[in-house]
């Protein structure tokens, strides 16, 4: 007998009725991306930042206006005291003797010019001793150290039982409770700072608004920079900071440089310096990923300023980079911009309160 077997296995049957070899189907993969629209911006902002430190609005050196024996002080470096709180005296017992002494003989005058009202003898001793009694009393006076207003006494120089002369400092006190920003600015964005300008302040991480108020002419030759002061516009920050604070400052301007914001993270660098990105762009048989050459003239944070081959209304790729390449086959959803593009504006959307929409702005002083 005669065994014939077929082997079929891979095999399909034609429509003729022969046999031909399987053949499988592979279908072409089309990744799906998000991508965003661009716009163009002109004469884009960036934000510079320069230290500075909280200074009091007054300090001020305090003494006796006369010289003498200091009997008492009553506050010691580091205390807060009130307006008007003693502070410090000299010893006036001789001139409280002078006084009482005074006193007596004014009293003594009186008595004889009422009994002989026409002698002007007593009128003139009358007036000269009220004034040696007004002398003393000024005298007596000046003999305490008052605080002018409330605030901290930074340093004390001398102690009880001292002799001090008229004008010797005594006490440094500062105003704690009204804080100013004093900031050392490069010459060339202080030229352009105008007072009533207002700029965010970090102190310790937290944002105050501040008002530019004094932009001092003069430009410090070994740093070439000039002194701008800030007063807080609303709330002080004097409860939880103190004088001498480091204090930052960011001030806004314009660069003059027009193009794209795009996220960093899009770009890659090419080998001759540039960078590129890759563009959802549609033709007849669909949408391709295509790259684009492109120029990175401004950075800010997580973001770029780029110029070169991009038009107003672009879709940038913005994830799934990873899987595709230029010419590649794509579906590409279009997803919400969320960029923040930088700006003054857009900073004092972000830190402003919904209730209040002024915030600090840029070299226009237009507000948001």
């Amino acid at each position: 007998m005669l065994l014939v077997v077929f082997v079929t296995v891979g095999c399909e049957k034609s429509s003729t009725g022969g046999w031909k070899p399987k053949t499988a189907t592979v279908l072409p993969t089309v990744q799906r991306v998000e991508a965003i629209e661009v716009e163009l911006t002109n004469d884009a902002f960036e934000t510079t930042s320069f230290m500075g430190s909280l200074k009091p609005r007054r300090s001020t050196p305090l003494a006796f206006t006369q010289g003498g024996r200091v009997a008492k002080i009553e506050i010691n470096s580091g205390q807060q005291v009130t307006a008007q709180q003693v502070l410090a005296q000299i010893d006036v017992s001789e001139l409280e003797a002078q006084k009482v002494t005074v006193q007596a003989a004014i009293e003594t005058a009186r008595q004889q010019f009422d009994s002989n009202p026409d002698s002007a003898a007593l009128r003139t001793r009358i007036v000269d001793l009220q004034r040696n009694l007004d002398e003393l009393d000024r005298k007596i006076a000046s003999a305490t150290i008052k605080a002018p207003f409330a605030g901290v006494v930074t340093k004390r120089t001398v102690e009880e039982g001292q002799v001090v002369s008229a004008g010797m400092p005594v006490f440094d006190l500062v105003d704690s409770g009204n804080l100013i920003v004093e900031v050392k600015v490069a010459t060339s964005i202080a030229n352009g700072m105008n007072p009533g300008e207002l700029v965010w302040v970090l102190i310790q991480g937290q944002p105050f608004e501040a008002v530019i108020t004094t932009v001092l002419p003069t430009t410090q030759g070994s740093t070439r920079t000039r002194t701008v002061n800030l007063d807080f516009r609303d709330d002080q920050p004097s409860q939880i900071f103190n004088p001498g604070d480091a204090v930052e400052i960011s001030y806004w301007t314009q660069t003059g440089n027009s193009g794209f914001w795009l996220p960093y993270s899009v770009l890659q660098q090419q080998t001759t310096g540039l960078w590129s990105a890759l563009i959802a762009e549609d033709d007849a048989n669909g949408t391709y990923a295509r790259a684009r050459t492109l120029d990175v003239v401004q950075l800010h944070d997580d973001l770029a300023l780029v110029q070169g081959a991009l038009n107003q209304g672009d879709r940038v790729i913005i994830n799934g980079l990873n899987r595709i390449v230029p010419g590649q086959k794509i579906q590409a959803t279009l997803v919400e911009n969320a960029m923040v593009i930088p700006s003054p504006v857009a900073t004092a959307e972000v830190g402003a309160d919904s209730s209040d929409s002024d915030g600090p702005v840029g070299p226009s002083g237009t507000s948001p």
